[in-house]
């Protein structure tokens, strides 16, 4: 079953949370929430390609955020790292 980006990105947020401030932890999470789940939060995370973030990136860019576009990307960066750490312990053990 695939999870979709809105649920990944919150399981990772919650694990992240823990390590941050109150207040940088609701930053980051209002960050992915306004500017990433209108468009890509229901879509199953295995479907997404490079260019559904860089146009999420470029869409914040062209209201001028730049340093909104950047944390954003770091975010997704992060998280999508961790999915793939994540699902190749689950994997390497099966081939032995």
């Amino acid at each position: 079953m695939d999870r979709s980006f809105a649920a990944v990105a919150e399981e990772w947020w919650n694990h992240q949370k823990g390590t941050w401030t109150e207040d940088h932890a609701n930053r980051v999470w209002t960050r992915l929430r306004d500017n990433t789940f209108p468009r890509i939060g229901q879509r199953p995370i295995a479907d997404l390609q490079p260019q559904d973030v860089i146009a999420i990136v470029r869409d914040i860019e062209e209201r001028d955020a730049m340093d909104v576009a950047q944390r954003v990307l770091q975010v997704i960066r992060r998280f999508v790292a961790m999915r793939f750490r994540l699902a190749s312990l689950r994997i390497i053990p099966q081939l032995s």
